[in-house]
């Protein structure tokens, strides 16, 4: 004897159900703690400010949560084969009319012929529990809602990141960022936000940089700390100008420096400045060449000047500083282009003294900065 192909029928479409309402209740119940468990963390880096060593560890945790929910809910649909008689059991427990004649056809149908009870009785109990399988299909006994408790716990869960999203200074977007790409040079969230400018600047030598932040989310001391390296900052105070900006300036600035600025709970990215350094002249060597053939290397020049013959050829070497796009010499709308060296800070130049003059040299660095070095050479020519 065999169980009527019915009733077969109607326990696969009950395991089928049963198997899916299970495998959703995995997924909600997983999802809920994932979901409490990114709570959880993002609310620890938003007042903690975590490195990103803490971050990857806790995305690890969110990653291993999301890999057993979907273990879980691959267990609910596909885990083992149809257990006709458990589903039998299943069903009987859930409806108590069938008086446990669903198992006792499915169980009795499963038993060796020599075991079973009367063929009759069992036919007739068979075509009955058929029967009745018309009006009252075991698919119905799967409880489809979730329970009370599964219910709270994803409530709980969706009402606590609404209210994470809905408060404008959670910063909700950026912790999950951080979360997600917990390598990713994203930066914390704080209280007070500070939008800095300049974010990055070459000034020339000499010269000053003016720092401007505007803060908002409340009033406090707003600090400039500068110096050579992050290490060696000191503070300056910046002053309030209008509404939340405040700015300082920093005078006359000679070498490279970094830069950051603190408000409560928030300090900006460091910002490095680099200063262009103006091109001169640290040295100078002369030789003549005068008419009558006759060589002098190594003139030294007076601040009065040097006197020579008409005629005698001039040649300057100078040494600079910085390395150099190009050099002249200039006296008044007069200008001789001067020729690099060996070294590329040794530059020479050469020119007919044919009348007084009074030179200097004009410098052009290879970061773009110019320089004149002024009244370099004073010549007298005796005619």
């Amino acid at each position: 004897m065999t169980e009527r192909p019915a009733i077969t029928a109607a326990l696969q479409q009950y395991d089928r159900r049963r198997r899916a309402v299970q495998a959703l209740r995995a997924a909600l119940f997983g999802f809920a703690v994932v979901g409490l468990w990114v709570f959880t963390a993002v609310l620890w880096d938003r007042w903690l400010r975590l490195p990103a060593a803490a971050r990857v560890v806790m995305a690890g945790v969110t990653l291993l949560l999301f890999a057993g929910t979907l273990f879980r809910i691959g267990r609910a649909l596909w885990g083992g084969q149809f257990d006709v008689i458990g589903s039998a059991k299943s069903v009987e427990a859930a409806d108590a009319a069938w008086q446990e004649r669903l198992v006792t056809v499915v169980s009795q149908a499963a038993l060796p012929a020599d075991r079973r009870a009367s063929t009759r009785l069992n036919a007739a109990l068979a075509d009955a529990v058929a029967d009745e399988l018309k009006d009252r299909l075991p698919v119905r006994c799967v409880r489809l809602m979730p329970s009370r408790g599964l219910l709270l716990l994803l409530v709980a869960v969706a009402a606590m990141w609404l209210t994470l999203v809905l408060i404008p200074w959670s910063g909700a977007t950026r912790l999950l960022h951080r979360h997600v790409l917990p390598w990713a040079d994203v930066r914390p969230v704080t209280t007070l936000q500070i939008e800095l400018s300049p974010t990055s600047a070459v000034i020339p030598q000499g010269e000053s940089l003016t720092v401007e932040a505007q803060v908002t989310g409340g009033r406090v001391p707003v600090i400039l700390e500068v110096g050579p390296t992050l290490k060696s900052l000191r503070p300056v105070a910046m002053l309030p100008t209008y509404g939340d900006r405040f700015i300082a300036t920093l005078l006359s600035q000679q070498a490279d420096f970094v830069y950051r600025v603190s408000a409560g709970d928030a300090v900006t990215r460091p910002v490095q400045v680099r200063v262009a350094r103006r091109p001169g002249v640290t040295g100078q060597e002369i030789d003549l060449q005068l008419p009558d053939g006759r060589s002098i290397p190594g003139v030294t020049a007076t601040d009065t000047g040097l006197r020579m013959p008409a005629g005698t050829t001039v040649q300057l070497r100078f040494h600079v500083t910085e390395p150099l796009k190009s050099a002249a010499l200039r006296s008044g709308k007069m200008l001789i282009n001067a020729r690099p060296g060996t070294d590329s800070r040794t530059w020479s130049a050469q020119f007919t003294a044919i009348a007084d003059a009074t030179w200097s040299i004009d410098l052009l660095g290879e970061n773009n900065m110019t320089a004149n070095s002024a009244a370099t050479l004073v010549i007298h020519v005796d005619r």
